[in-house]
């Protein structure tokens, strides 16, 4: 969903292309397919040219950080992981271990509590992306 030189139209499309694929399916998929950012490691092209390489991320020097070429993208890619990883870590104290309906990775159309999940997931991510782009027309 997000790479360093992501734009919100960039963002907007992947999200859409999520969508048409029907691949938002359970919170716990929705969560990282919403927010997954791109993972620079080194020997990449974007590691051989230095793009916004902020530190190393893993102990064994191979991940390294980065930051956004656009500040809006990166402020959205913030609220986006700060909202997924409460809502995941909400579904872990919800989880009954002993019926797989309440699994957030199992989904039916029968599993209500799933499907309410994920689709706040989805809507918090299509509304803070909205926002984010009206502000960018209104040169906010």
């Amino acid at each position: 969903m997000f790479e360093p030189d992501s734009t919100l139209a960039d963002v907007r499309k992947n999200f859409e292309f999520l969508k048409e694929m029907e691949m938002l399916t359970t919170p716990s998929v929705t969560a990282h397919l919403l927010h997954h950012r791109q993972t620079i490691f080194k020997g990449m092209l974007d590691y051989e040219k230095g793009k916004n390489i902020t530190k190393q991320v893993s102990k064994l020097n191979y991940e390294y950080g980065y930051n956004f070429k656009d500040e809006r993208v990166a402020e959205l890619s913030e609220n986006v992981n700060a909202f997924c990883l409460e809502v995941l870590k909400d579904l872990s104290p919800d989880k009954d271990f002993k019926n797989e309906e309440r699994d957030s990775c199992v989904y039916s159309k029968n599993d209500s509590f799933s499907k309410q999940i994920n689709e706040k997931l989805i809507k918090h991510f299509e509304s803070t992306l909205y926002s984010f782009e009206t502000k960018f027309l209104q040169g906010v």
